[in-house]
């Protein structure tokens, strides 16, 4: 109970004030984009010490750059300062000059974990950082403060509700790498994407599509925010830890709040690039 007091005040807190970030649309969403590099450096960090915890080391002065790095290049993005093509040759050469440094190793023990460093590496790279470019993508479109308002609604949304039906009406674990959440929680988690989505094309259907696309879109972003959470309960589970972090009061770390959102970023982005954003 006091656990589920605590993530509600979070909640009833700190979801309207990054409303208010969000809707404080300066310079592309500086402040968010800002919040969005912050949170996805902290993250990286976090998947760092997962990934040490089961014998995977990483430069730790190291980490929070690639965290940083694909959003940091996105919004550079969006001012029109970098291409995509541009992006692309920048990750290129930042993984040649990482791979190009164990080359030069001397250590014994170095050389014995290179392949152990290469995949916490890449590995840091891809998650969180490449799904947090996504994020920051979302606020180039017109209309983007609403749709990352709806973005947030979308996968918090159904995060809270997974947790909520989950204590309330779930019995069993639904799956070995999180023995927690029940078919119940998932269920119920499962139904605000969907339900968020119909509500919003019903509201501005030239925003969101037709609710056909919208029930579509939304059951699709349902699907990735449960397995955006269920992946990194499966990280944890692997490494036997019970929280990423301690950052957050009542949540554990930074990505046991952002998971949910990471996979489904690039779906909400895509969505918005070919069928909903007009």
């Amino acid at each position: 109970m006091k656990r589920f007091l605590i993530r509600l005040i979070l909640f009833v807190t700190v979801f309207p004030a990054l409303l208010v970030l969000v809707f404080w649309d300066v310079y592309f969403h500086l402040p968010a984009a800002l919040l969005v590099i912050l949170v996805s450096s902290i993250g990286a960090s976090e998947i760092s010490w997962i990934l040490n915890v089961r014998g995977f080391p990483s430069n730790r002065f190291l980490v929070p750059v690639l965290g940083a790095m694909f959003p940091i290049l996105a919004y550079l993005e969006l001012w029109k300062l970098l291409s995509t093509s541009q992006v692309l040759m920048i990750v290129a050469l930042v993984i040649i000059l990482i791979s190009s440094r164990f080359i030069f190793a001397q250590r014994d023990q170095f050389v014995h974990d290179i392949l152990l460093r290469v995949v916490a590496n890449f590995s840091i790279l891809i998650y969180p950082s490449f799904f947090s470019y996504f994020i920051i993508h979302l606020m180039k479109f017109e209309n983007s403060s609403f749709y990352l308002m709806v973005f947030l609604l979308a996968t918090f949304g159904n995060d809270a509700m997974a947790y909520v039906f989950g204590n309330l009406f779930g019995k069993r674990g639904a799956l070995k790498i999180s023995p927690n959440k029940s078919i119940a929680g998932f269920m119920g988690g499962f139904l605000v994407s969907p339900i968020v989505l119909l509500v919003c094309a019903h509201l501005w259907p030239h925003l969101f599509g037709t609710w056909v696309n919208a029930l579509s879109f939304g059951s699709l972003a349902g699907l990735a925010t449960i397995l955006g959470d269920l992946f990194e309960s499966a990280l944890k589970r692997s490494a036997s830890v019970k929280d990423s972090g301690n950052v957050i009061p009542g949540r554990g770390g930074m990505m046991d709040s952002i998971d949910s959102l990471l996979f489904a970023a690039p779906v909400f982005y895509y969505y918005l690039e070919f069928i909903g954003a007009k």
